[in-house]
């Protein structure tokens, strides 16, 4: 019986199933678990790295919206999530396909939901002038 992998000159070469070619390609332990490197799951969304920022333009405001500090503007892809939040201050354009803002927040507590669709809004496409 012979024990040692002759290649490359070397008799003692064993190649490290990592890097070898063919069909083993990954690490498995005893289970048979296979080690494939990491996965999405190890990356959380909330994780340090810096991602780029979109911000809603103020220049880019729809045209329905009503004059004043809260806008929408033309990135919105109507989800529906910001007449959901506030239905008091966001209406549908359903022709056109994008919320607006169709009423100011007068109150602390639409200030408050509306402040809460800005910051969940998936396109960020709400808008607040506020200094």
């Amino acid at each position: 019986m012979r024990h040692l992998l002759i290649r490359r000159g070397n008799p003692t070469f064993r190649p490290d199933p990592v890097k070898s070619c063919g069909a083993r390609r990954f690490r498995s332990d005893l289970r048979g678990n296979v080690d494939r490197g990491p996965t999405r799951q190890d990356t959380p969304a909330h994780s340090n790295v810096e991602r780029p920022v979109s911000m809603p333009d103020p220049a880019n405001k729809v045209a329905l919206n009503v004059p004043g500090q809260w806008y929408v503007d033309v990135d919105c892809i109507d989800c529906d999530l910001c007449r959901t939040t506030a239905p008091d201050n966001f209406l549908a354009n359903e022709d056109d396909g994008y919320s607006y803002v169709s009423r100011q927040p007068a109150t602390e507590k639409e200030i408050a939901l509306c402040q809460q669709a800005l910051e969940e809004c998936p396109v960020e496409a709400i808008g607040s002038d506020a200094t």
